[in-house]
């Protein structure tokens, strides 16, 4: 008797894991693809009107490359001057994340908290509120290119840190450095020749992001730039409001080109991480 009210239970079971099951099937892709498709449209349509001859309230008429080669003499200088600030972005904000991650890693104390959340800070403060802070702080440098590093690389500091964190946490530091120290290695010799050369694709992918984050910039950068040093962040902005609309899709298609080596360098880097990190699981299930 039992068994004969069970068998109807479990086929209702199944039967309803089968529909969940098909409409898991049908919504999946809509779920899956419409974010990128939403991201994807408005660029291609930038991308079509920066190659038009003339883009106003009647539509896309005619193709031509005048739009894209005004637009490249309009950011050039921009472009530049960016080029060499993500670079200098990067680099500073490598060099100050890569030594705290390896400081802060596995250790607790208030002082070792109050790191990790000043290197978080400026992930969640508005890029404008760091601007008017960096502003009102330091006045005399408003207008160069001092005051424009610095936002950018306390903008960039959290991104360059989180990669190499979570690298050294699929490390056993303290075995590294506890066999550092048996060796005799001093502190800056173990996080140099020890702990680097097991996290290096963390660090270039700290680099990559910074330097990304940096060049596509321009919250901070519309109260800490002048008139002499202007991130394409900027300009973008400007010919957004100022310049015709083929215009500034012509300086969207030069900003993303000139950011696409950047872009692909990074994802290199995440897909090569990521073979390490999967031969790690399958050695560890493996031994299990």
């Amino acid at each position: 008797m039992r068994s004969e009210t069970i068998a109807p239970v479990r086929g209702r079971q199944a039967g309803s894991r089968r529909g969940t099951e098909i409409a898991w099937r049908l919504l999946e892709p809509l779920l899956v693809w419409l974010p990128p498709a939403l991201l994807v449209a408005p660029l291609g349509f930038l991308f079509v009107g920066a190659f038009t001859v003339t883009w106003d309230s009647r539509g896309l008429r005619g193709a031509t490359l005048q739009g894209v080669i005004e637009a490249f003499g309009i950011v050039r200088e921009s472009i530049a001057f960016s080029l060499l600030l993500a670079t200098a972005t990067a680099v500073i904000a490598t060099a100050v994340a890569a030594p705290l991650a390896y400081a802060t890693q596995g250790r607790s104390g208030w002082f070792v908290r109050a790191a990790r959340d000043l290197g978080a800070l400026p992930a969640v403060v508005p890029s404008l509120m760091l601007g008017m802070g960096l502003i009102l702080a330091y006045p005399s440098l408003q207008g160069g290119w001092v005051i424009l590093l610095t936002a950018h690389v306390l903008q960039a500091l959290p991104f360059a840190i989180w990669p190499i964190a979570s690298a050294l946490i699929m490390f056993d530091t303290d075995m590294l450095d506890r066999a550092g120290r048996t060796l005799g290695a001093s502190p800056t010799q173990r996080f140099v020749l020890v702990a680097l050369p097991n996290v290096w694709r963390a660090v270039a992918t700290g680099a990559a992001t910074a330097f990304v984050i940096s060049f596509s910039e321009s919250g901070s950068s519309l109260f800490l730039g002048s008139a002499r040093y202007r991130p394409i962040g900027v300009v973008l902005v400007d010919t957004f409001t100022n310049l015709d609309q083929r215009l500034s899709a012509g300086t969207a298609v030069v900003f993303t080109v000139v950011l696409l080596p950047a872009l692909i360098a990074l994802e290199l880097l995440l897909a090569s991480s990521r073979h390490p990190a999967q031969a790690r699981r399958k050695g560890t299930k493996a031994q299990s």
